[in-house]
């Protein structure tokens, strides 16, 4: 399998090259190196045709470096059209009860389909990277994180290309993946929304207690800096959730214990009028009575 694919890569950079900026060059290409056995033949024809009529223009208006990865794509799509078709056949015939009779696992090949699929995903990265949909992963602390990117560099079994983000802790209390755009880009409006229910459902009935586990943390006689994280996530709760009075009135409970903790932990400073905020830079108090957020226009 290895020696076919380092032959499939080195056939497609050399037409990406060298190939004649002609659909019919491309179609020939196709139809040459990606032959299809019976009974399909007229199929692949078509999806072949309809693909080079499809994507040519596109792929000519590539700058050079950047077609080999769009070849890739293509022949993906191929792959997965012509699965796409057996699999009709094979689960459409009308003696497949006979055919398949004691075989109630036949279906265990189907995930072969997600190598091209993944490979397309991978390909539209190398072309444009603002194409596909990324996948995040979310651990917990660095050592899951370290883990996860370990397997990343080692792995040649799977395909493990997604950003690892970690999250610093249970109970979210690292809130950034709601406030940063580029991460809840990463999370499609399904999974942001069962975020946001298992926030409002778990995380913010906890955070008394979440508090306390937090304080306990902490010796005398340390910065009780370790508590900055606690009230960015503090902050962003209450932008998500600033419709409702009850949970905002939680969490701004929560926000006046840790800030009455912090005070009586923190050195005397003569010069310093008010009790330090912290917080990280730009995370100040929002205003919920007519401030729009980001999370104003999610739908859950």
């Amino acid at each position: 399998m290895l020696i076919h694919e380092l032959a499939e890569r080195e056939t497609l950079q050399g037409f990406a090259e060298n190939g004649a900026d002609t659909a019919e060059a491309l179609r020939s290409f196709f139809q040459e190196h990606y032959s299809t056995p019976q009974p399909h033949i007229e199929y692949m024809d078509r999806v072949v045709d309809n693909m080079v009529q499809i994507t040519s223009g596109y792929y000519f208006s590539l700058p050079r470096d950047k077609r080999a990865s769009f070849l890739k794509c293509l022949a993906n799509v191929f792959k997965v059209a012509l699965a796409m078709k057996a699999w009709e056949t094979r689960l459409t015939a009308v003696d497949a009860t006979k055919q398949l009779s004691g075989k109630p696992l036949f279906f265990a090949s189907l995930p072969e389909m997600i190598q091209p699929l993944e490979s397309i995903q991978k390909g539209l990265q190398e072309i444009d990277a603002e194409l596909p949909i990324r996948r995040v992963l979310l651990v917990e602390g660095a050592s899951e994180s370290n883990f996860a990117q370990t397997i990343q560099m080692n792995s040649t079994v799977m395909n493990f290309d997604f950003s690892v983000y970690v999250y610093s802790g249970k109970g979210g209390r690292d809130a950034s993946v709601l406030e940063s755009d580029s991460l809840r880009g990463m999370l499609k409006s399904a999974e942001f929304a069962e975020l946001r229910r298992r926030l409002r459902t778990t995380t913010i009935p906890r955070l008394e207690a979440l508090r306390r586990e937090q304080e306990s943390n902490h010796s005398y006689g340390e910065d009780p800096d370790h508590m900055s994280p606690f009230l960015d996530a503090l902050s962003a709760f209450e932008k998500l959730f600033r419709q409702s009075r009850g949970l905002v009135k939680k969490i701004r409970h929560t926000r006046k214990r840790v800030r009455e903790w912090i005070s009586q932990r923190e050195p005397a400073d003569p010069d310093s009028r008010t009790p330090r905020e912290l917080s990280r830079p730009g995370t100040s108090l929002p205003d919920t009575s007519s401030e729009r957020s980001i999370f104003d226009d999610v739908d859950v």
